[in-house]
């Protein structure tokens, strides 16, 4: 497409073909001089297609320090060669490449998501072709914060432990080991407020170990100790106890 006849010192035109396959432009070019007509001869100029780029996914979702789902890039003509760049907001290890799929770790260390963008370039027989992009996003990683790390109460009284983190909408989950203590119970929530009972004559430990997750990414766990301190018996329960 795009060749036509014409007259003058030079064919400037631009040609294009819709195909997959390459094409040809035949231009027969004719000399004439005073009214003189001088021996054709015939200039062939090759087309190159320009090749379409899929890249699969084009969108994906990841937790910060996951690889990514490697990005598999192919075209309808074969031969084509990629290469692509990467524009990323609160992500590193996003970087310019080449090759036939895409394949990175990323992390995001803010309290946001993050992206990185890739633009995919296609060349063919050192023609440029079309590009396409592909959109990863990348989940903060969240961490707990907690009202205290290491508590000390005594038996009967609450452990009221409240949890935060930096990262919106963040869940929590618990676990607990108990020692010499009962009442302490693994669950979920913003806060661990349990009554812990020691029976005991020696100081007992409940131990919660706290995961945060937000937006389907879990953070490092923090361990939490309480220690519970024993109740001396009253003169009279000792008494009572002879």
């Amino acid at each position: 497409m795009g060749a036509s006849a014409g007259s003058g010192n030079s064919i400037a035109q631009i040609l294009n073909t819709n195909s997959t396959n390459y094409g040809v432009a035949n231009y027969t070019i004719t000399p004439t001089a005073n009214n003189c007509v001088g021996n054709p001869i015939v200039v062939p100029i090759n087309i190159t297609p320009k090749p379409v780029i899929v890249a699969t996914p084009n969108v994906q979702t990841i937790c910060s320090g996951d690889p990514i789902t490697p990005i598999i890039l192919t075209s309808n003509i074969t031969g084509t060669t990629y290469n692509w760049t990467v524009t990323q907001t609160n992500v590193s290890g996003a970087i310019i490449g080449s090759g036939n799929s895409i394949t990175q770790t990323l992390t995001n260390n803010s309290t946001i998501q993050g992206q990185a963008s890739y633009t995919i370039n296609s060349i063919l027989n050192n023609c440029p072709g079309n590009s396409s992009s592909a959109l990863v996003n990348v989940n903060p990683t969240p961490l707990v914060n907690s009202n205290t790390i290491n508590q000390t109460i005594c038996s009967n009284e609450n452990t009221n432990i409240t949890l935060t983190s930096t990262v919106s909408n963040t869940l929590f989950s618990w676990t607990v080991t108990q020692t010499n203590v009962t009442g302490a119970l693994s669950g979920s929530g913003n806060n661990i407020n349990q009554t812990l009972i020691n029976n005991t004559t020696i100081t007992g430990l409940a131990t919660y170990n706290v995961t945060p997750i937000a937006t389907g990414c879990s953070g490092l766990p923090l361990l939490i100790s309480v220690c519970l301190l024993y109740t001396s018996p009253s003169p009279r329960d000792r008494q009572k106890s002879r």
